[in-house]
């Protein structure tokens, strides 16, 4: 069964590096470096600071528009997953449904976890030559506002109080990839639901529809606005900007996402020994 999983999950990917589409990762890269980064970079090289490496992607996840473009770019790379070769009737009898199923679902985990590290990196290189490797803030972040008040007030380039006041670099960046990685695993899962009941295209604007509707929740101050996945993915907009209260702790986001994450599982279990699948697809 661990052999039969692990060809489906190559299979996914061997097919996933040959198709265009997978080009769209320079998009989001070039989108996210020119829009935040750059700028980012160049007003803390202009005012003389160096970077904290973690800085710049944590801004990048702390706005709503790149919070809803990164999982777009990747549901138009996977929008025909699984791929029509890995899904076919002859793959289905030859894998086992469960065994193709474990695959599917390890394809979900890894792309999510690589589609991220990639965006990661990609910024980090990118201002690497003015940044720093280390657990504590950079003085661009911490002392812009006591040394160029002017620059600081004016400025949109500066992470939120709400952001740096609640940890340290590292602690901040691994739970922004965490969230932004479960939230894109959340999606996969939903895109490979819909795709076992032969209904892809509906799971391909489920998904799209999820993450637009719940965005601008985030400009009220509703409780209900943490109904929605896409508002527990960005760290900064679980506190107060101006006290250091939580508007959702971070404990509940993680058991939002692992009970949503078990119930899409448990879900496709289900659907993949019932449905007939392989048989029929959009």
């Amino acid at each position: 069964m661990v052999r039969k999983a692990l060809s489906v999950t190559r299979n996914e990917f061997v097919s996933l590096i040959h198709k265009p589409k997978l080009l769209l990762i320079i998009v989001s890269i070039v989108f996210m470096i020119d829009s935040v980064a750059k700028p980012m970079k160049d007003l803390s090289m202009e005012l003389g600071y160096q970077l904290n490496i973690a800085e710049p992607f944590i801004f990048i996840t702390s706005k709503g528009i790149n919070i809803v473009i990164i999982p777009l770019i990747f549901i138009a790379i996977l929008s025909d997953f699984p791929s029509a070769e890995n899904s076919g009737y002859f793959s289905l009898i030859r894998n086992g449904r469960v065994s193709w199923l474990i695959g599917e679902t390890l394809f979900a985990v890894l792309s999510s976890v690589i589609y991220i590290l990639i965006i990661f990196l990609s910024v980090a290189i990118y201002c690497g030559d003015n940044s720093f490797i280390g657990n504590n803030w950079s003085d661009y972040t911490l002392r812009t506002y006591i040394d160029y008040p002017d620059v600081f007030l004016y400025g949109t380039m500066f992470l939120d109080t709400s952001v740096y006041t609640q940890g340290t670099p590292i602690e901040i960046l691994f739970q922004t990839l965490l969230l932004m990685m479960m939230y894109i695993f959340i999606l996969v899962m939903l895109m490979l639901m819909f795709r076992i009941i032969g209904k892809k295209s509906f799971g391909i604007i489920t998904a799209i529809g999820i993450t637009f509707v719940g965005l601008p929740s985030y400009a009220t101050s509703s409780p209900a606005r943490w109904i929605f996945p896409i508002t527990h993915t960005a760290y900064n907009w679980h506190f107060n900007e101006f006290f250091a209260e939580p508007y959702c702790n971070m404990s509940t986001s993680y058991i939002y996402f692992i009970t949503l994450m078990t119930v899409l599982v448990l879900t496709n279990i289900y659907l993949v020994k019932h449905s007939q699948i392989g048989a029929y697809y959009e």
